[in-house]
């Protein structure tokens, strides 16, 4: 797993889904679905987390009826799907950007030989 990316948990049943992550700053985000309709709540409470997603295993309506969750707006599920994708193409290409730190350097060199040889002439 990449350093960049939280750790997530993620439980699929047929279309429903439901998946747990933990955020960089310790709380945790709890997102379910079924088809279209997503929702999600954060928590700090690790007790909470675990007894959803053991009541969810268990086909019980706990995890539903409980918990307070909020819709996600369809647009904002589209741009962090788009997001995930676009972080997750990026993550290989760190070495890109010391490469390009390097020929920075080598062609700062060259500007610098370039100017004192127009000096000594």
């Amino acid at each position: 797993m990449s350093e960049n990316r939280a750790p997530l948990l993620e439980i699929r049943r047929g279309a429903d889904h439901i998946l747990a992550r933990r955020l960089p700053d310790g709380m945790y985000e709890l997102e379910h679905g079924a088809g279209g309709d997503r929702y999600q709540l954060f928590t700090a409470d690790a007790v909470l987390v675990r007894d959803v997603l053991v009541s969810w295993l268990d086909g019980e309506a706990w995890w539903h009826r409980t918990v307070a969750w909020s819709r996600i707006d369809p647009a904002v599920a589209e741009m962090r799907a788009l997001r995930d994708e676009l972080t997750g193409m990026l993550d290989g290409l760190g070495g890109f950007e010391s490469t390009l730190d390097v020929m920075d350097d080598a062609l700062a060199r060259f500007d610098a030989e370039v100017a004192r040889l127009d000096r000594d002439d």
